[in-house]
């Protein structure tokens, strides 16, 4: 007579065996069907499964660009360049921030030219000497977020920019530490310090900002979607 099989060994019965998914896995179908508990359970499963192939299918559709370079190599520019021609370009708030940015790069220019004079030993006259000891001295006073190009400071600054000393300084500038939007601003020093002066996009991207950290935008162009991760790394110009 042969003998009989442990219940361990048994078949299961029709309709009832393993039951897997992406989160769980159980035996049985049937009788664990009939339990609301284990119902709600594969609802659920199922919606995350969907879900997830749902994001699958739209990364498939994303291409990310990953932009690296250390200081003043560009990748600023290109992040508002890429805002400026495919996400609307900036908003009011944002022209007022790069308006206080560009009084700050005109300051900051002035005051590495100076530097760069005492630096190549380029002596100035006595004819600027007053007008080097005011710029000095606002600029070692004044906050950088209360710079401004009030009248009395843009007179200065434009006395110093076309002083003969400032133009052998620049003559001479790869020598020195200077902003490489130091002249494109100085050049247009009325317009900038106009009360009612806007930037223009030219200004925006010839801004200069120290930038830390990570940045990302992201959008539509053709059929993808293209998404820029700027990796900032720190560029100190205060």
């Amino acid at each position: 007579m042969p003998a009989s099989k442990n219940n361990t060994d048994e078949d299961p019965p029709e309709g009832y065996g393993w039951t897997c998914s992406a989160i769980f896995c159980f035996a049985g179908s049937q009788p664990y069907v009939r339990d609301p508990h284990y119902k709600d359970l594969v609802v659920k499963n199922q919606m995350i499964e969907q879900e997830l192939e749902r994001e699958k299918i739209a990364n498939k559709k994303i291409m990310k660009i990953l932009l690296l370079g250390g200081p003043e190599s560009g990748k600023s520019t290109i992040f508002k360049q890429m805002k400026i021609l495919h996400m609307n370009g900036f908003s009011d708030l944002d022209m007022i921030n790069y308006r206080y940015l560009v009084y700050s790069n005109v300051i900051q220019a002035t005051s590495q030219l100076l530097e760069g004079a005492e630096h190549l030993q380029i002596p100035y006259t006595p004819e600027y000497e007053q007008a080097v000891k005011e710029f000095t001295f606002y600029y070692k006073n004044t906050h950088p977020s209360e710079r401004e190009l009030t009248k009395e400071i843009t007179k200065v600054i434009a006395k110093i920019y076309q002083s003969p000393f400032v133009k052998d300084v620049l003559q001479r500038q790869h020598e020195i530490i200077l902003l490489d939007s130091a002249v494109y601003f100085l050049d247009q020093l009325d317009r900038i310090s106009n009360p009612d002066y806007k930037p223009t996009h030219q200004d925006v991207l010839r801004s200069r900002v120290p930038t830390a950290g990570i940045s990302e935008i992201e959008f539509a162009y053709k059929h993808v979607t293209l998404k820029y991760v700027f990796l900032l790394h720190f560029n100190p110009i205060m």
